[in-house]
């Protein structure tokens, strides 16, 4: 089970786990404008169902799983890991 503050913390596409991002507010369902340095996902920008989160993250596999800002990639990032941190019901 994933905890409420990976999950409030965490991108619903990708998984990408901070402390310092809020992509859906401190309630979880505000959207607050924060852009996913991992898979570029906009917070609030037609991205609030899950269909249309579920298809974002299969665009984003079906373009090799690239960052949308590589500076900001750990040298040991580990996809497997990353996606556990999606709420299952974003899966």
């Amino acid at each position: 089970m994933i905890s409420n503050t990976i999950q409030l913390h965490s991108c619903r596409t990708c998984g990408l786990y901070d402390p310092n991002f809020f992509p859906w507010g401190d309630d979880g369902e505000t959207p607050t404008d924060d852009i996913c340095s991992c898979c570029g996902t906009h917070a609030g920008l037609g991205l609030d169902e899950v269909d249309q989160i579920r298809e974002r993250r299969r665009v984003w596999f079906a373009r090799g799983c690239t960052w949308s800002y590589p500076e900001d990639k750990p040298e040991n990032w580990d996809l497997a890991n990353q996606l556990k941190n999606i709420r299952p019901d974003y899966l």
